[in-house]
């Protein structure tokens, strides 16, 4: 049954076949701005809400705004302001290691289910656990949901995602040195070499490679900024090898810029697209599951193991714990050695030393 109708400077309010309710609220240019909720009164306190915003000058019908826009304004405008410090800090870290990088550049209208339960699968796939990706999704139905009661969203994309099933313990590996010159070698002309030479120099996580910029790049003092959160961020030193692969980086580019014939705004990314837009990091995995199926390595490697393989080898080669876990970004020494992979020849030459002490 139809519910009563209001003016159209007002909106309009009406009863779905389903038993929800939905209404609009008319904008310049004869365009709608419709809302949703489970009652009547539900959908007209929206709809005022909306009057009061497009009154206070904000563009409703705004088809521009970006994922990372919304998640921005709703952490500084309403989870710093209402909620405990310290979930405003999961709630920034969580959207700026995992959600951002892969899927802030979409478009806040047009984002659906598919893509976050995408975004939770390549997750969860690169060896999160179940209950980090819960956090993810929690972090994205939560930000969602005032979306939805603004009027940005008629529904929340966030709410009908699964979350992976709890598997075994994935295993990571760690490369050795035979396979990572494989790997470089073979790939040596990509333009994406660059990217995993550094994690695989760093420990970098995926997140934290893509989200490099050259803001953070010092090449004259030799470091790296690494942004973990919003406030967050560690610094590492850089190698004479590290400092002439981010110079040719920069080189690359700026020779990218100038052929593009558009760029980004502000595309200060260290590994930009060929646009200038922050690189998404599925489809960082899926060039790197290329380019190992190039170098015929096992197709099992995740982008991951790379993490694994710098923090395995620094501790193989006697890198002291407490200097492994600042430079891969460990609160706690048993994660690091969590990461620590060994192998037959260091467990041969360790028994060799123990037989040497036993003078046999």
């Amino acid at each position: 049954m139809a519910g009563k109708r209001r003016s159209k400077k007002d909106g309009s309010v009406f009863q779905t076949r389903s038993g929800g309710w939905r209404g609009y609220l008319t904008l310049p240019m004869g365009r709608r701005k419709y809302v949703s909720g489970q009652t009547r009164a539900e959908v007209v306190a929206r709809l005022k809400a909306l009057q009061k915003e497009q009154e206070a000058g904000r563009d409703l019908g705004s088809p521009d705004q970006t994922l990372a826009t919304w998640l921005t304004t709703w952490l500084e405008d309403t989870v710093r302001r209402t909620r405990a410090p310290n979930t405003y800090k999961l709630y920034t870290e969580t959207c700026t290691r995992y959600i951002l990088p892969a899927i802030g550049r979409l478009k806040l209208a047009s984002l659906k289910p598919d893509h976050i339960q995408r975004l939770l699968n390549d997750l969860h796939d690169s060896g999160l656990s179940v209950r980090t990706c819960g956090i993810v999704k929690n972090t994205l139905r939560t930000a969602l949901s005032l979306a939805v009661k603004r009027g940005l969203l008629v529904r929340n994309p966030a709410s009908t995602t699964e979350l992976p099933k709890e598997s075994t313990p994935f295993e990571g590996v760690a490369l050795s040195a035979e396979q990572v010159r494989r790997f470089f070698d073979v790939n040596q002309e990509h333009p994406l070499l660059p990217l995993f030479r550094l994690i695989l120099a760093l420990g970098l996580r995926r997140g934290e490679v893509l989200a490099l910029t050259w803001a953070g790049v010092d090449l004259h003092g030799r470091t790296l900024t690494i942004q973990v959160s919003k406030t967050g961020k560690r610094v590492v030193p850089l190698t004479d090898d590290l400092v002439s692969l981010l110079k040719a980086q920069r080189i690359t580019c700026t020779e990218m810029r100038l052929k593009a014939t558009r760029w980004a705004d502000p595309g200060d990314w260290v590994f930009p697209t060929q646009v200038g837009t922050q690189r998404a990091g599925s489809a960082v995995v899926r060039t790197f599951k290329a380019m190992l199926a190039a170098a015929r390595l096992p197709e099992t490697i995740r982008l991951h193991d790379l993490r694994h393989t710098a923090i395995t080898l620094m501790l193989q080669h006697g890198v002291p714990l407490r200097t492994v876990m600042s430079i891969v970004g460990h609160s706690q020494a048993s994660t690091t050695m969590g990461y620590a992979h060994s192998s037959a020849e260091t467990e041969r030459a360790a028994l060799t030393t123990l037989a040497r002490v036993y003078g046999s």
